[in-house]
């Protein structure tokens, strides 16, 4: 669950780098389907809607985190691309994640940076390597990353 989205790049190219906040969502839409709720910038991609990401009492919700939960993104970040020759650019992103059950071994992703199709930072949850009842978060930086990719020793 997601309640609330901020999205902010860092222009460090110049010999003053400053921050601008990109996208920030406190998804304030009334309860239900996120995708196509009034004045949502959410559109699907990439993945059925059997489970689609629900609009709960302005919480974002993933019904599930399997192959069967809808995709989402934003369909365009003002200021993009953010890259250019000469500048470096970094994204930050900072979200409040809540489970309510524990994810699987194999675990998937619930959210990711997509570059004109490459799915980067993907942000795993599985139980791989995790005691039991608990669960570990990875970070894999390609769209061949799984939950090994980059796993965290935290059991949380």
């Amino acid at each position: 669950m997601k309640k609330f989205l901020s999205l902010f790049a860092l222009l460090a190219g110049f010999a003053n780098a400053h921050a601008n906040l990109v996208f920030s969502d406190g998804f304030t839409y009334p309860d239900g389907n996120l995708v196509g709720a009034p004045g949502s910038p959410w559109v699907a991609h990439d993945a059925p809607a059997n489970l689609p990401v629900q609009v709960i009492s302005g919480q974002a919700r993933i019904a599930a985190s399997n192959s069967s939960a809808q995709d989402i993104n934003t369909s365009l970040l003002p200021g993009g691309p953010f890259t250019s020759a000469g500048t470096t650019t970094a994204l930050y992103v900072g979200f409040t994640v809540r489970f309510t059950a524990l994810p699987n071994t194999s675990g998937s992703y619930f959210a990711h940076f997509n570059t004109s199709g490459n799915l980067r930072c993907r942000i795993w949850a599985s139980t791989a390597n995790a005691a039991a009842g608990t669960f570990r978060l990875g970070l894999g930086n390609a769209s061949a990353s799984t939950a090994a990719s980059g796993q965290l020793a935290n059991d949380l």
